[in-house]
């Protein structure tokens, strides 16, 4: 009697362990997808501006001219010194063979690179090459070309040998679960990059599936990958290169966790049956409340996906931002100088016009690769910056703020503090976004406090910035670095300490919070406010003191 009523709740707890599996694996596939086209928007993304590049410098023509051959050697070295990955920028004649002087070394005339390449120039066509492991300095590198057009027909090609690091820097950084794993392979099954450390770049060759088709095209399979482990793969099409991008997620993994949640559930399920026989108005409480946390944990799972979902969304806008903006700055800049190099003579009006001109594209060029850094794998800053002078200029932007409001602002500066390895730009964004929610914190008044100060035991520079303000109750504290939360219902979209904590956490520092509200203060004997504390590393020597700020 007693198997025959725990039959029905077997059965609950298997159909309930089923649900899940289904919920699962639909999470997992829609997650690998979203790998595999980032994946293949960041390959379509960084093929697409090389190509860009050498349609400028195939608008430089096919003449033969010393002054032709020299502008189109001038825009092949400007492209080169602009962008590192290039190996080499070179021009060629309608037979093939590399005219002018080129920048850096290119193939031999007879090189089947050149031969292979100069087949689809012919025929009208841009090319992508095959990925292929340079002997001498051990990296990936692949041959790009365009048609120059001349007399109604293809007469010649501008090309360039460059390197696949910033596709492989992305692949490297992507995390997802224990087994999962993140490809790039060539259109002959070379692996170009991986996620996972130890694997043989280019030396180990993978199965792609059918159908390779032009255009994009994606493929959802179960397969056997080279450990003899099933895998469940995502494989998708690049369009501007003939390469794939692959997401890959150990099925032992998958079935572990399936069978986990499986026996969650009939746990659940054994568990309701021998509550419900010890006391009928126990066992409703404790199904209640189990679904309760059951449904705030899949909320709040939910959230951090669509949280996810939303900053790879700017990301990818990031992207397409500087994908549209690049190629046109570079063309300006290229044309700027050109022309610069024919105008008259050294401090005419003309050349100073053009001068400027060519310093505020530099400039644009400058925000749209500062645009970049929110997406790309962090780089070891080249420019260290005066902590003290900064915390200067934003107060003082920020003194008729304070005044109209009747916020004080208190300095503890020390002086003579080391200089911080950071770009002074990023440092002041950081220290301004900071200070512009210690000022909104203090809507009826309060007292800004900046604290200075030199850790020569850790050798980290501290700044503190605290407010008097209305505080943060501990129950939010936690969540004030997490994307998109605000306190700010009608302005704000939450983005800036997100953003400060991940731009300090790149110069190998960190921020902290500590923080009390009236209620929490008057308990406590202490005052309400926020206080945060940044700590970064230094680079250089103690600098000169400072003057006294006023």
């Amino acid at each position: 009697m007693l198997v025959i009523s725990l039959a029905p709740v077997l059965v609950l707890g298997y159909r309930m362990g089923r649900s899940e599996e289904q919920i699962l694996r639909e999470r997992t596939v829609s997650h690998l997808t979203t790998l595999a086209d980032d994946g293949a928007d960041i390959t379509d993304s960084f093929v697409g501006e090389r190509l860009g590049d050498m349609r400028v410098l195939s608008r430089a023509g096919v003449g033969t001219s010393a002054l032709e051959v020299a502008q189109r050697d001038k825009v092949s070295q400007s492209i080169r010194s602009t962008y590192r990955v290039y190996r080499t920028v070179f021009i060629t004649d309608a037979a093939g063979r590399v005219t002018g002087n080129p920048a850096g070394t290119p193939p031999p005339d007879d090189s089947p690179l050149l031969q292979a390449a100069m087949q689809e120039i012919r025929a009208g066509r841009e090319y992508v090459g095959n990925p292929y492991l340079d002997s001498g300095s051990g990296e990936l590198l692949f041959l790009i070309a365009v048609p120059i057009s001349g007399g109604g027909r293809s007469a010649a090609m501008a090309g360039a040998i460059l390197g696949l690091k910033p596709v492989a820097d992305w692949v490297r950084q992507v995390q997802f679960g224990q087994t999962a794993e993140v490809l790039v392979v060539s259109g002959d099954g070379h692996l170009l990059a991986s996620s996972r450390v130890g694997r043989r770049i280019f030396e180990d060759r993978l199965t792609l599936d059918q159908p390779h088709g032009a255009g994009k095209s994606r493929i959802i399979v179960e397969r056997v990958d080279y450990r003899g482990k099933r895998v469940l793969r995502v494989q998708q099409r690049a369009v501007e290169a003939p390469w794939f991008s692959i997401a890959e997620f150990n099925v032992d993994e998958f079935k572990s966790l399936i069978n986990i949640q499986r026996g969650k559930a009939i746990g659940w399920a054994l568990a309701m049956f021998l509550f419900n026989a010890a006391a009928a108005g126990l066992l409703v409480t404790l199904i209640v409340n189990s679904m309760e946390r059951t449904d705030r944990r899949e909320r709040e799972l939910e959230f951090q996906m669509v949280q996810k979902d939303r900053l790879a969304s700017m990301g990818l806008l990031t992207a397409g931002m500087a994908h549209e903006l690049n190629t046109p700055l570079a063309n300006a800049l290229v044309y700027v100088q050109m022309t610069m190099e024919e105008v008259g003579e050294p401090g005419s009006p003309l050349r100073a016009n053009l001068s400027i001109a060519e310093d505020q594209i530099r400039h644009c060029a400058h925000i749209v690769h500062n645009l970049l850094d929110f997406a790309r794998r962090p780089h070891e800053p080249d420019t260290t910056a005066d902590v003290n002078t900064l915390l200067a200029k934003v107060l003082k932007i920020a003194e008729p703020y304070c005044i109209a409001n009747h916020i004080d602002i208190e300095r503890k500066i020390e002086s003579g503090l080391p200089a911080v390895a950071a770009d002074p730009d990023v440092l002041q964004q950081i220290f301004a976004n900071v200070c512009a929610n210690a000022l909104e914190a203090m809507q009826k008044g309060g007292v800004l406090t900046v604290t200075t100060s030199f850790l020569s035991p850790s050798k980290r520079i501290r700044v503190e910035i605290a407010d008097t303000g209305r505080g943060i109750s501990r129950d939010k504290i936690d969540q004030v670095f997490d994307p998109f939360y605000t306190t700010k219902r009608e302005a704000g979209i939450g983005l800036g300490l997100f953003l400060s904590r991940n731009m300090i956490k790149q110069l190998g520092g960190n921020i902290y919070v500590a923080s009390a509200t009236a209620e929490e203060a008057a308990a406590q004997g202490g005052a309400a406010g926020a206080v945060f504390t940044i700590e970064l590393p230094v680079d250089a020597a103690p600098l000169d003191p400072l003057p006294e700020t006023a």
